[in-house]
């Protein structure tokens, strides 16, 4: 079975990205995805390349590899790979195309807390680029979806209230 050589195979590239040696890890995570391409193995091993290119400060690197996952924000690796791909956008310099991934995540994803996690680093961004309405949009949406009375609500109300406040000038 194809699938069970991909998940035994898996197994031992995922033991040799664990070791550290984040070298002999990239070069065989790189011929994981050539064999085993078109499997979610492939690109649960995308995901462990990008984080070893992110670590190793190339967050150009862990793009280009994170935009080849075969899947959509609602497969088995789907959302996790687009939040990471938020992520490494934005160390690459490019706020708006992480915004965008996060707003992707947030309207195309069916768990509410990767919805949840996906605004709050949307409108954390907006907040830091200046778009403090942009961001103030982001929480009033956040608020809306936590239970009343909770922590992370309030804490999701401190900062509409901050982003509303500095939107205003104030």
């Amino acid at each position: 079975q194809p699938r069970d050589r991909a998940g035994a195979a898996f197994t031992r590239v995922d033991q040799t990205a664990l070791a550290g040696n984040a070298t002999l890890a990239q070069r065989d995570l790189q011929d994981f995805i050539r064999r085993f391409d078109g499997t979610v193995e492939a690109d649960q091993a995308r995901l462990l390349l990008a984080k070893i290119h992110l670590d190793a400060a190339k967050p150009r690197e862990a793009v280009t590899v994170l935009q080849q996952v075969d899947e959509g924000v609602e497969g088995p690796v789907g959302a996790q790979a687009a939040m990471l791909l938020g992520a490494a956008q934005n160390q690459a310099g490019d706020r708006q195309a992480a915004v965008a991934t996060y707003l992707g995540v947030a309207d195309g994803s069916e768990l509410e807390y990767q919805q949840q996690a996906a605004l709050e680093q949307a409108a954390l961004l907006r907040q830091q680029g200046g778009d403090f309405a942009g961001a103030a949009e982001l929480f009033r949406r956040l608020v809306g979806m936590t239970e009343e009375g909770s922590f992370e609500r309030s804490v999701f109300e401190m900062r509409l209230a901050e982003a509303e406040g500095r939107a205003q000038g104030k």
